[in-house]
Parts: C-alpha cells; sequence; structure tokens
C-alpha cells in the first residue's frame, strides 16, 4: 500500500507469495485504500516475466525483531539459517531473472549471512548487477527493528 501511494496509484504492482494466506488480506485493504494498481498472484514456480523493479522482502530469521520479540531467537538453529540462506539466494537469483532494471533486498536480520554476505554471494553470480546502495539499521542506532536493503542495479 505504501509503493503504490509512493506511485500515486499509477503503474502496476504485482504483489506475490506462496502463501495464499498473507495475500489474502492485501485485496480487500487495497480497496480500501483506493490502491488500484495493485494486483496478487500465488507464486507456483511459473516464470511472472520481466519488471522494472523487483522488491525481495526474502524470508529470514527475524533477528532484527529479537529486541521485541525475544521467545524467537531461542526458536534460530544453525540449521534453519542455513535454510534460509539457501532460499534467500535462490530468491535473489530468481529476482535477477525477472527484473530489468533494479533488485531491492530486504530482510529483517541483522546477521551479515543474510545481509552483507548475501549480495557478496549474488554480485559474483551475476556480473550483469552492481550494488547501487546498502541500508542497515539497528535498535542502538536508529531506535527502530534491525533490517539489511540493499539496491541492486542491472547494467547490461
Amino acid at each position: 500500500l505504501a509503493l503504490a501511494a509512493a506511485m500515486e496509484n499509477t503503474g502496476e504492482i504485482l504483489a506475490t507469495d506462496i502463501d495464499r494466506a498473507r495475500l489474502k488480506a492485501l485485496d480487500p485493504r487495497a480497496r480500501r485504500a483506493g490502491a488500484t494498481i495493485i494486483r496478487s498472484q500465488i507464486l507456483n514456480g511459473a516464470p511472472l516475466g520481466k519488471f522494472d523493479i523487483v522488491l525481495l522482502d526474502a524470508p529470514c530469521s527475524g533477528s532484527g525483531t529479537w529486541r521485541r520479540n525475544p521467545e524467537t531467537k531461542w526458536r534460530l538453529t544453525a540449521q534453519r539459517l542455513e535454510e534460509l540462506v539457501h532460499i534467500q539466494a535462490k530468491l535473489l537469483d530468481q529476482a535477477a531473472q525477472a527484473a530489468s532494471n533494479r533488485i531491492v533486498y530486504v530482510v529483517c536480520s541483522l546477521l551479515p549471512k543474510e545481509g552483507q554476505d548475501q549480495i557478496d554471494g549474488f554480485l559474483t553470480r551475476h556480473r550483469a548487477f552492481r550494488l547501487q546502495t546498502t541500508f542497515h539499521a539497528t535498535p542502538a542506532r536508529n531506535q527502530s527493528d534491525g533490517f539489511f536493503a540493499a539496491v541492486l542495479c542491472r547494467e547490461d
């Protein structure tokens, strides 16, 4: 909804997820907000086409939210972290196929494995992209949840 507002309700936004429940609430909320440029689609593995910008809000450890959800820290295992890192890399590779211009990668994590290390690996695998900028928020520095964001631009 924030993207639709920033775009002044012009253009098109395709919201996707593998979980139907996560998308279910979007359509009525978009209607209430008057955001007519948003459509949602369940991901099923089929290519979606090319997009100017792909915003990838990747599944992550949630370590950036541990100050307000401390119990989740104890649920994260080394094995689960490795699974998440693998999923993030796979999703970034898929985003590279779909993005004709930019990828914005976001995780609510403070862990370098899910942030800068993930971007470094992506840039090694995808030479057509360059890093435009990164942003790290931390509770200590920003008085907010922690997160990592990177903007990757296609050069070819």
